[in-house]
């Protein structure tokens, strides 16, 4: 097998102030061992050198575009040689980590946007979305905080709708409590915590999160400057907790709360009202306000509901979808939609408003197809209405 490298002259000078690209001529170069491993000394072996990155990043960038590949055969030979050197390579480091607060940058908020998601989702970009989580890593291991909360705090949203934020100490938005703590803001140390909460709920990982509760309820005393929004969302979060460890109807109270005080917001001439994040949460809350009464119900075995319960669960999916729609919110709208099918199977066993319902899930279809617990769902709703 060849073992050259693809990349056309480009830029890459200018990345590393060399001048002339580190790729000439690599194909065919005497240098590979047996078993896959690379003569130290040989030219193939100081043009790997030359084409190394912070941690093996596979490609390098043109454009904005990523299409250099490294074989796998040559990793251990890259990453000893990074390990021992150090130094030698910081400048490099320095232009990489750059590069990675650029790109976390522009992902920026896409809660809704759902083409951005794909678009991240897709094969150019998967790749750069595994070298932030590298550049976090070494920004974390070398304590490089500025750097690591820049970058995770540009990639929260992203890491948080993909499910790749990780759980417990090691989970990207608890490391990045630690980068504010460490930078001295305690607002921005709040927000994480937050997020790090709401991960490990959604999940139900609880793990040390009575911890993170206890630094929020402290930092909530002694901060002046947390924003409001926040501040709301923590009572939104208590309930999610509560909800997390089946106290359902704590949590209830606790979603009401948070209701009651963003619609006054969204009466009001509040700067808030137009607050995507605000919106957003407001969205949430309004779905695990449901789910928290479904779960009420199926907790005392109250199998035989009353439609004046059905009518107060299925108008809070309803004001979630309402909310949804002018922001093309089209997550929230298949969440919404798949709880309403939830109903109508478990405490109404509708198969006719199951279908109408999967009917209004098609619209959808996209936004079903790219999440993995959608698919699962949808395909088990439309088995129970006979549609295969």
């Amino acid at each position: 097998a060849r073992t050259d490298f693809f990349l056309p002259t480009s830029s890459v000078s200018n990345i590393f102030g060399k001048a002339t690209s580190p790729l000439s001529a690599i194909a065919g170069m005497d240098g590979i061992m047996p078993l896959g491993s690379v003569k130290e000394e040989s030219d193939l072996h100081r043009s790997i050198l030359r084409c190394h990155n912070l941690y093996l990043i596979e490609r390098y960038v043109n454009n904005d575009e990523m299409y250099f590949y490294l074989p796998v055969m040559l990793y251990q030979i890259l990453e000893n040689e990074i390990m021992s050197n150090p130094a030698k390579y910081q400048d490099i480091i320095d232009n990489w980590i750059v590069h990675y607060v650029d790109f976390a940058s522009r992902i920026g908020f896409c809660f809704d946007n759902f083409d951005q998601l794909a678009q991240l989702d897709g094969e150019g970009r998967v790749r750069e979305i595994d070298n932030v989580i590298r550049v976090l890593k070494y920004c974390q291991i070398n304590e490089r905080w500025e750097d690591y909360y820049k970058i995770s705090e540009n990639t929260k949203y992203y890491f948080y709708t993909r499910g790749i934020s990780g759980i417990g100490p090691k989970s990207v938005h608890y490391i990045r409590a630690h980068a504010a703590r460490k930078l001295g803001n305690y607002a921005d140390e709040f927000d994480s915590l937050m997020y790090h909460c709401n991960v490990m709920c959604k999940s139900q990982s609880l793990i040390d999160i009575d911890n993170c509760i206890s630094r929020l309820n402290e930092l909530e005393r002694i901060v002046l400057d947390i924003p409001e929004r926040n501040l709301m969302k923590y009572q939104y979060l208590k309930g999610l907790h509560k909800y997390s460890i089946g106290q359902y109807e704590k949590a209830i109270l606790f979603f009401e709360g948070y209701e009651s005080k963003a619609k006054q917001i969204f009466e009001s001439d509040s700067e808030l009202k137009n607050d995507r994040i605000l919106t957003h949460d407001y969205i949430a809350c309004l779905r695990w306000h449901a789910e928290c009464i479904i779960s009420t119900i199926v907790k005392h075995g109250k199998l035989d509901v009353s439609d004046n319960v059905l009518e107060i669960i299925n108008s809070l999916l309803d004001d979630a979808i309402r909310m949804s729609e002018p922001i093309k919110f089209d997550r929230a709208i298949v969440h919404s939609l798949l709880i309403k099918v939830k109903i109508a199977y478990e405490l109404r066993n509708d198969v006719a408003m199951i279908r109408a319902l999967l009917v209004r899930l098609q619209e959808y279809e996209s936004v079903i197809k790219n999440d993995a617990v959608y698919r699962k769902l949808y395909s088990e709703y439309k088995q129970v209405a006979g549609g295969g």
